[in-house]
């Protein structure tokens, strides 16, 4: 069902088997040369998690077929590409380039588990979706092509939390996955080291099932299992010193979420509400926490369990700023560099529900047109309510109010900034349906 959007953009929503939780977009592929009545033809493709009617769970990857001429959409058709069956149900999931065309699509689920989709993308403008590659997982074995008509489990490759996984990040230069659980553990983990200490895992495992009945796992976890048993025990789970937490967990205080904000630093937020910075070169204690960041602030309606966060995102081009959504459904700003109050861009409005996702407005450049540095950056939020959400902070708070970019009857689950255009919005809901909208 195609339909106008505010401003006359194109909007478009596709139905689906179920729901979505969260979803992003696959760096873009570049489109082949126009055709003789200048239309270029996009393939954009997204990952997406969620569970069918049957509550099944799947990581979806789906092509949309995007039709142009110029910035105009002419016609967008949609495609499934593949689906990887999956345990537990998705709490987050994360993109990252690694070079050479190589993405990985990293998740975690209520079940604690963290899965790795490894994704070779052609790089010959007006390849196919048939072009694309799976790659193996370290540590793991080979996985099928992306082949829609066969359907075959997506290995766990780690369980490093005892709860659920509420947040995982990789950061772009290092390459080293955080994960923050709702145990009240951090884990920072190098791919290399892992794949080892899975493959290692998986040796010993298949060797015990040998002796046993013949049935090898498929996958390694922290040990929290196997507590008690020695070290050097045959088959016991015991982890290797560079896989233990970065900070253990007690289980009585969460985490909510976690983003990298540079190659040593990264900030994460408790079911309490408030950041905290950590620094990976110190000890395992938070280098900036204060009064002022124990709690949102934002306002009555941030008292008690209102004021903790759903929903975090570290500028892209500027790492001292963030953006924050509220379970009371307010929107903040924060200046990384020092321990002062967030700066508030709505007002707490629990009729909207939480915050779902923030991301900032690609939009708008870092810099002004006379080359410093340009006011703050716009956000993009998505509520519980179903609202898709712009706000500007160059304004102040409250100028304008934020501005409705779509308005469903059901909630937004997740959404995302990117696809043929690098500003069009992709997003998943509680309606069975998958959007589609060009934002420029």
């Amino acid at each position: 069902m195609t339909m106008a959007a505010p401003g006359g953009v194109h909007k478009l929503e596709m139905n689906i088997d179920g729901h979505g939780e969260r979803i992003r977009w696959l760096p873009a592929i570049s489109p082949g040369p126009a055709d003789l009545d200048g239309r270029v033809t996009h393939h954009a493709m997204m990952a997406w998690g969620g569970q069918n009617s049957k509550e099944d769970k799947f990581l979806v990857i789906t092509d949309l077929e995007v039709v142009s001429r110029g910035q105009t959409v002419l016609r967008v058709d949609e495609e499934m590409v593949k689906a990887f069956p999956h345990e537990g149900k998705m709490t987050d999931l994360h993109i990252c380039e690694q070079g050479g065309g190589v993405v990985n699509v990293l998740f975690g689920t209520t079940e604690g588990t963290l899965h790795l989709l490894r994704l070779l993308l052609p790089r010959t403008p007006g390849a196919l979706p048939k072009d694309v590659r799976v790659l193996k997982p370290p540590g793991l074995g080979q996985l099928p092509e992306l082949d829609a008509g066969a359907s075959e489990d997506l290995a766990v490759w780690l369980r490093p939390h005892r709860g659920a996984v509420a947040a995982v990040d990789m950061q772009q230069d290092t390459k080293k996955i955080l994960t923050a659980g709702a145990d009240g553990s951090l884990f920072v983990l190098e791919m290399e080291k892992v794949a080892a200490a899975v493959s290692s895992a998986n040796a010993a495992n298949a060797m015990d099932a040998d002796d046993d009945d013949g049935t090898a796992m498929d996958t390694m976890d922290t040990g929290e299992q196997h507590r008690g048993r020695p070290n050097n025990a045959s088959g016991s789970g015991a982890v290797p010193q560079e896989l233990r937490p970065y900070k253990a967990g007690t289980g009585c205080i969460g985490y909510t979420c976690a983003r990298w904000v540079d190659r040593n630093r990264f900030v994460t937020s408790q079911s309490l509400g408030g950041l905290e910075m950590w620094d990976v070169r110190c000890p395992p204690e938070p280098v900036m926490r204060s009064k002022e960041w124990g709690a949102v602030g934002l306002g009555s309606a941030e008292r008690g369990s209102h004021r903790a966060i759903c929903s975090l995102q570290v500028h892209f081009a500027r790492p001292d700023v963030c953006a924050s959504g509220g379970l009371a459904g307010s929107v903040a700003l924060w200046d990384l560099r020092a321990a002062s109050k967030p700066m508030s861009l709505t007002q707490p409005d629990i009729a909207a529900g939480p915050v779902w996702e923030v991301h900032f407005d690609t939009r708008e450049s870092a810099q002004s047109s006379s080359g410093q540095q340009a006011p703050l950056p716009s956000v993009l939020y998505c509520t519980e309510d179903g609202g898709l959400f712009h706000v500007s902070a160059a304004e102040g708070p409250g100028a304008r109010g934020p501005q409705v970019l779509t308005q469903l009857p059901v909630a937004i689950n997740s959404f995302d900034i990117g696809g043929p255009f690098g500003t069009d919005v992709a997003a998943v809901t509680d309606r069975q349906t998958l959007m589609f909208m060009q934002t420029a």
